[in-house]
């Protein structure tokens, strides 16, 4: 399992800290991660990703669904792999109120690019390592309600009301990160 980065190994010693990937180059910078689903499928079996992987657009996060159940339920084509996001988004919310998909995609959410580049624009501005994820910490807290404490359980019925209110909005089960504004542990 991972363990949290020190500040100084979130930024100092990475020369892509922040760096901003453009869409038509996103391809050239996966080849240490591969591609949108086979690092989502990476994360949902084994539920962490190394430090060293970057998240690229298209990232999926599947919460509420186990892979050992979806590979028994699965048709053969699809056994063994991650339920495509395309499959993921056709999932009526009102009939699977417990599958809940967060998409990282800055391509197709606004939100998220404003926030990336409200970071890079922080990070520019701090002077050392700890200053940077003090400050990131901080614009996390600010947009997701608060900082995740060790007492999560006071935000879940927050996150609760919240989520319900954003998939009937959607219509969808799939949430794009930038239109959380409440999270849990698992959403920072």
């Amino acid at each position: 399992s991972a363990t949290p980065q020190t500040s100084e190994a979130a930024c100092a010693d990475d020369p892509n800290f922040m760096d901003p990937m453009p869409e038509d180059s996103s391809s050239s910078r996966l080849s240490s991660s591969g591609t949108a689903e086979s690092t989502s499928h990476r994360f949902w079996v084994n539920g962490c990703l190394s430090y060293f992987d970057k998240i690229p657009d298209g990232f999926y996060s599947i919460y509420g669904m186990d892979p050992y159940v979806w590979t028994m339920c699965a048709d053969l084509q699809e056994s063994g792999r991650i339920p495509s996001i395309e499959t993921l988004k056709s999932v009526d919310p009102a009939t699977e109120s417990s599958l809940e998909v967060v998409l990282i995609d800055r391509r197709s959410d606004a939100t998220l690019k404003e926030l990336q580049n409200r970071a890079l624009e922080i990070s520019s501005m701090c002077i050392t390592s700890e200053d940077v994820v003090d400050q990131l910490a901080k614009l996390v807290c600010n947009r997701l309600k608060g900082a995740a404490s060790t007492r999560e359980e006071d935000l879940v019925p927050i996150w609760q009301d919240f989520s319900v209110g954003l998939r009937d909005c959607l219509d969808s089960i799939v949430l794009p990160i930038g239109s959380l504004s409440v999270g849990l542990c698992r959403h920072r």
